[in-house]
């Protein structure tokens, strides 16, 4: 399983930030390289419990839905948690930073 805590993973997740462009294309749905950003650190605020995402209900059982998350592929334009949706631009270079230290 990939982790944050390897170093090897660490160092290539810092090198797809790093190469990461604000006008790169949209290669998973409908984001910009700013809001998948801000996507994702929601994502991360709430794992080390910064910012609590609200609970959605899923039709499926919780560790089904937790085998699937953790070991399945991810497809494009899954659903996801509404409160990550992003519904404006965001400052690129703030996100990257702030995606930086909430890897770290």
């Amino acid at each position: 399983m990939r982790t944050l805590h390897d170093p090897a993973i660490r160092r290539s997740l810092e090198a797809r930030l790093d190469a990461l462009r604000p006008d790169a294309p949209r290669q998973w749905g409908k984001m910009t390289p700013d809001q998948m950003l801000w996507h994702v650190n929601q994502f991360l605020a709430s794992a080390i419990g910064e910012e609590p995402m609200p609970v959605q209900k899923s039709p499926l059982p919780q560790s089904l839905l937790r085998l699937m998350v953790l070991y399945m592929p991810w497809p494009k334009s899954a659903p996801t948690n509404r409160a990550a949706v992003p519904d404006c631009a965001h400052d690129f270079e703030a996100e990257r930073a702030r995606c930086r230290t909430l890897i770290n």
